[in-house]
């Protein structure tokens, strides 16, 4: 489910940004390696997304774009309170599990 809902998010990015052609990931958008932009493991990795999104259409785009921006991700949010409690509560189960054991997988290095 983790996996899923963040999946869903970066396609909805991709194709806002491809619709309008401005698919130059590998440079402009944030910076990011490609597969890391398609795969994100850490909520850093959503937020450096968006933001580079938002950049590309300051620099590119318009207000207008902008708004289209945010009915897309209205959309999404819907979509999440309108899944069912299960499927939520699993995926703040799998968050804390892989946060657990990225916090745990760090401190082993440091050892």
């Amino acid at each position: 489910m983790n996996a899923h809902i963040l999946k869903e998010l970066v396609e909805i990015i991709h194709g806002f940004l491809l619709r309008h052609s401005w698919v130059t990931l590998g440079r402009e958008t944030s910076r990011m390696r490609f597969q890391k932009l398609l795969h994100p493991q850490e909520a850093n990795d959503i937020i450096r997304l968006i933001v580079a999104t938002v950049y590309i259409i300051r620099t590119s785009g318009k207000k207008q774009d902008f708004h289209q921006l945010i009915r897309c991700f209205h959309q999404w949010i819907d979509n999440l309170y309108t899944c069912p409690l299960d499927e939520l509560e699993q995926y703040l189960d799998h968050a804390a599990e892989d946060s657990k054991r990225r916090f745990f997988h760090q401190a082993e290095k440091k050892d």
